[in-house]
């Protein structure tokens, strides 16, 4: 009989697979699939003129940057899976896609510095999935 799962195992499975996953999935690649050319053209100009911050200096970026996070999205889909269904595989990708993200935001900080307020979000988020699946106790729950 397997033991109750830890309730941060649960809201790290779901915040992976729906609030970073399945949400952003379908925003994303909606934007991608369905909105004519013209449309996402129009939604990076009004993102640059509302000056939120984007790692694309021109609309083909946007595209490939809209591509990059649908492939995120499913990434995060796949972890959460993994995770919510307690399987070893879930709890070991989850770290090694939480270290790859920290490798990118050091990255990302390396070549723009200016960068460094907009994500922090990407710095303690994966660092707290590192922590927490790399404890001991909670790898004796998957094992």
């Amino acid at each position: 009989m397997k033991k109750k799962a830890p309730v941060g195992l649960l809201i790290f499975g779901w915040v992976n697979a729906v609030l970073l996953g399945i949400i952003p999935a379908i925003l994303f690649l909606s934007i991608i699939f369905f909105l004519p050319a013209e449309s996402a053209d129009e939604i990076w100009r009004l993102l640059q003129e509302k000056g939120v911050f984007l790692p694309a200096e021109n609309q083909a970026e946007f595209r490939m940057l809209l591509k990059v996070q649908g492939f995120m999205a499913a990434m995060f889909i796949a972890s959460g899976a993994g995770i919510l269904r307690q399987k070893e595989w879930g709890r070991r990708f989850t770290v090694y896609f939480s270290f790859f993200l920290l490798i990118l935001v050091l990255v990302s900080i390396i070549s723009a510095p200016a960068a460094l307020p907009h994500l922090v979000f990407n710095i303690f988020y994966p660092g707290a999935l590192v922590l927490y699946f790399t404890n001991q106790r909670v790898g004796e729950h998957f094992r």
